[in-house]
């Protein structure tokens, strides 16, 4: 049994395992392809993204549900996502009892937001021990790029040619860029918007907190769902949570291609973790829709890819409402309600 720690109570070697293991994935090549294990996740994710599950009854054009977002299979994508990436880990690491970590962002988020709402440097961030550290801003032609310059993932802009630079890959797989996070630095609110900050304990514990929400999803299954769940944990509705977060990194962590950012991967494990708590007695029953709604997203849909065609085994979100018994991990410490 794996069991999934926090980035901050991780010892030094577990850190050095863990990073290891994400690197002998980006170097391991795949027979059929000729793709990188770990790049092969980036596609996956990708061509999820690209799959749309518009339903007949959709009433706004706009509508950006799909097979891993948007939707209520969000959260069981994922699920799966991350524990098929968490056996790989396993499997180069040696380890079958090494846990995927999360990235509890309600630690940062107090000393991130007040920094940045005064003007001052980022504080030291809880992931950059493991992950890195945020982008540094460098120009590229006509733009400022904020790359990662050091730690596992890094990259070294005097020398593109060094074996250990991190590359990521665009939507064809193709070697794009170096790894990019901006953590909302050098924002312009008159042309970006307000900038985006880190959730707080209070959006998930608190009293208006989503972990008060009871009922899972709603009609019309999309970011246009009320008091559902899954979409204010998603970001659609509410402070933002899972949405806020990538928008905060940005960089490499903003397109479809996300999960070229190791960072993903544990961001996502803590957005797991809050449906872990939620989950906290209540049984697959409470998982909604069971019919009637998208394609995929309804308990006993398979999901794509895992549809017996496009991979050849078959997987629905009920298949994995139990994680701990299905796919073999836990977590050492879920986040519960006053």
């Amino acid at each position: 049994m794996a069991t999934r720690k926090s980035l901050s109570s991780l010892s030094d070697q577990e850190t050095q395992t863990i990073q290891d293991a994400f690197v002998a994935l980006k170097e391991e090549v795949t027979g059929f392809d000729g793709r990188s294990t770990y790049d092969s996740y980036v596609l996956v994710h990708q061509r999820a993204m690209d799959n749309s599950t518009l339903m007949a009854t959709d009433s706004h054009a706009t509508a950006r549900r799909n097979s891993a977002h948007g939707g209520p299979a969000f959260l069981p994508w994922h699920r799966v996502f991350l524990a098929r990436l968490e056996l790989d880990l396993q499997r180069v690491a040696g380890d079958d009892t090494l846990g995927l970590p999360y990235w509890d962002w309600t630690e940062d988020a107090a000393a991130v937001n007040q920094a940045q709402d005064a003007g001052d440097p980022l504080p030291a961030l809880s992931f950059e021990r493991l992950a890195g550290p945020p982008g540094t801003p460098l120009r590229a032609g006509n733009r400022t790029r904020y790359i990662v310059t050091s730690g596992r993932f890094g990259f070294d802009v005097g020398d593109q040619t060094n074996p250990d630079n991190w590359w990521v890959v665009n939507e064809r797989g193709h070697f794009f860029f170096p790894l990019e996070r901006r953590c909302a630095q050098n924002w312009d609110a008159t042309i970006e918007g307000p900038r985006p900050t880190l959730p707080e304990t209070a959006h998930v514990t608190g009293g208006a907190g989503v972990l008060k929400l009871t009922a899972y999803d709603s009609p019309p299954w999309d970011e246009l769902s009320q008091n559902s769940f899954r979409n204010v944990l998603e970001g659609f509705a509410g402070p933002g949570l899972h949405n806020i977060v990538h928008r905060w990194v940005g960089g490499s962590m903003g397109p479809g291609t996300s999960p070229n950012d190791p960072l993903f991967f544990l961001h996502h494990s803590n957005v797991e973790r809050i449906w872990a708590a939620w989950q906290d007695g209540r049984t697959v029953a409470d998982y909604l829709p069971t019919v009637g709604g998208p394609c995929g997203h309804n308990a006993g849909d398979m999901m794509y890819p895992w549809n017996g065609v496009d991979s050849i085994d078959v997987v629905t979100p009920a298949d994995v409402w139990d994680y701990t018994s299905e796919l073999g991990y836990d977590y050492d410490d879920l986040p519960q309600l006053p």
